[in-house]
C-alpha cells in the first residue's frame, strides 16, 4: 500500500516476517520477527508460522501473524491468530491481541482454526477484528471509546466509520454514534467492495456474478448530501477499489480498444484513465488512491510485482525485469552468489542471506546485467538460501522481485 509517498509491504516465510518501506528507490526493513520453526521431527511434531492480512496508512501498519503447532501424525494442532501493530517510522512493534483454537481431526472436529483477522486504518485510528471481537484503537494501540457497538469488518476515515450490514452499507459518526446514511444493497448483488473517504463519501463496486467481471460490475457514489447514491458511467472489472481526493479508482476496460486501465471518476469528475494495465485479464494486487496519485500492484511473473503510481494510460508493453539467481557456491565460510537482471542500469539488487540467527545483506547495481555478491558467513553453513530483491526507482515507480535460491 502507499504510505507517506512511499510503498509499504509485508513478507513472510518459515524464517519469520518483515515489514518494508520503499521510498525514492530505497528499500528499508522497518520491523521483523521470527517464527518458531520445527518442520517435522520423528514424532510428527510440527511448529510453524505465517503472515496473513496486511494494511497500512500514515505511519501505522497492521499485520496478522498466524501459528500452528502440533502433530501431523495424529492431525492434532493448536492454531493461533494475532495482530501486530507496527510504527513505520520507529519500527516499534506492539500487540493488539489474538487467540488460539484446538484442531483435532483424529478424534473428531475440534473448535476449528481461528477466523482470519480483519482490520482497516486511516493512519490515525484502526478497526481491528480478531477472534470474534472488534476494537477501535488509536495510533498508539490504545482502545478508543466510541458510541458504536461491534465494528467488525468496518473501515474508518476521519470521523466516519462504514460497515456492510444486512440493510446495506451504513456510514456513521464514530464519535457521536449518529447514522448519517445507508446505501441499500440490491437483491441481485453477489460480490461487493466499498471505500470510505474522510468527508463521509462512499464508493461502492457491486457485481451480480460470483466471479467479478467487467460485464457484471457497477460503481455507485454516495455521500451525506447524496445518500441515495448515483451510478457512475464506468464498469469495474475487479473488486479492487480505492478512494481519496474526492474520486474513486477502479480497474476498468479501456475506452478506446481492448485492454484494461486504472480509471478514476467521481460524481463531479468525469472518467479519466490514469494507468495502462495491459491486454490480458491480469491480476491487480490492490489499489491505493488515498495519498496523491493512484498506486497499484500488478502481477509480473510468478514472484514479481510491478508497483506504480502515474498518469500514463497509453497502451504499452507491461514488461517484467528478468531477475535470476543462476549460481551459488560455498568455499569454507565464503559464499558467492551470482545473478543476472535485464533492467535499467539505475536498478539496484539486494542479496539477503539468513544463517544462524543473523541476516546478511549486500546491494549492488548491475554491470552489463550481471552481479556477484560475496558473503563471509559467521560459520560453515550446511544450508544457505539467498534471496534477491530488485528495486527500480523512477517517477514514483518501484519494481520489486523476490527470487529464492
Amino acid at each position: 500500500v502507499v504510505t507517506n509517498g512511499g510503498l509499504s509491504w509485508a513478507s513472510g516465510g518459515a524464517w519469520g516476517w518483515e515489514v518494508h518501506v520503499a521510498r525514492d528507490g530505497h528499500d528499508r526493513t522497518v520491523a521483523r520477527g521470527s517464527f518458531p520453526s520445527v518442520h517435522e521431527n520423528d514424532d510428527g511434531y510440527v511448529e510453524e508460522g505465517s503472515v496473513g492480512a496486511f494494511a497500512a496508512a500514515g505511519n501505522m501498519a497492521l499485520l496478522e501473524l498466524r501459528g500452528r503447532s502440533g502433530s501431523s501424525k495424529y492431525d492434532q494442532y493448536d492454531d493461533t491468530s494475532s495482530v501486530a501493530m507496527i510504527d513505520l517510522k520507529t519500527g516499534h512493534v506492539g500487540s493488539l491481541g489474538g487467540c488460539s483454537a484446538h484442531v483435532d481431526a483424529f478424534n473428531g472436529p475440534g473448535a476449528g482454526s481461528p477466523v482470519g483477522a480483519q482490520f482497516a486504518t486511516d493512519g490515525e485510528h484502526a478497526i481491528v477484528s480478531v477472534c470474534g471481537g472488534s476494537r477501535f484503537v488509536d495510533a498508539r494501540g490504545k482502545t478508543t471509546a466510541t458510541a458504536l457497538g461491534d465494528l467488525g469488518g468496518g473501515v474508518v476515515a476521519g470521523e466516519h466509520v462504514a460497515q456492510q450490514l444486512t440493510a446495506g452499507v451504513v456510514v456513521r459518526d464514530w464519535k457521536t454514534g449518529e447514522t448519517l446514511y445507508t446505501v441499500p444493497t440490491p437483491a441481485d448483488t453477489l460480490r461487493s467492495a466499498f471505500a470510505l473517504m474522510p468527508d463521509g463519501a462512499l464508493a461502492i463496486s457491486r457485481f451480480t456474478t460470483q466471479e467479478p467481471g467487467c460485464a457484471s460490475g457497477t460503481l455507485t457514489w454516495a455521500s451525506p448530501a447524496m445518500p441515495g447514491g448515483m451510478l457512475l458511467p464506468v464498469a469495474p472489472c475487479t473488486l479492487d477499489l480505492s478512494a481519496g481526493g474526492a474520486r474513486a479508482v477502479v480497474v476498468a476496460e479501456a475506452s478506446d480498444g481492448p485492454g484494461r486501465v486504472l480509471a478514476e471518476i467521481s460524481a463531479a469528475q468525469p472518467r479519466r484513465d490514469v494507468a495502462w494495465l495491459g491486454t490480458g485479464a491480469g491480476f491487480v494486487g490492490g489499489i491505493d488512491a488515498r495519498e496523491g496519485p493512484a498506486a497499484y500492484a500488478l502481477a509480473c511473473g510468478d514472484n514479481a510485482r510491478l508497483l506504480r503510481a502515474g498518469n500514463d494510460a497509453t497502451p504499452h508493453g507491461v514488461d517484467c525485469p528478468d531477475l535470476r539467481l543462476y549460481d551459488q557456491t560455498t568455499t569454507g565460510n565464503t559464499l558467492l552468489v551470482r545473478a543476472s537482471v535485464a533492467a535499467a542500469a539505475t536498478a539496484r539488487v539486494t542479496a539477503t542471506v539468513r544463517v544462524v540467527g543473523r541476516t546478511l545483506r549486500h546491494t549492488a547495481v548491475p554491470r552489463s546485467g550481471r552481479l556477484t555478491f560475496r558473503f563471509r558467513l559467521p560459520v560453515k553453513a550446511r544450508r544457505v538460501e539467498p534471496e534477491l530483491t530488485l528495486v527500480y526507482p523512477g517517477d514514483a515507480v518501484y519494481i520489486r522481485q523476490l527470487v529464492r535460491g
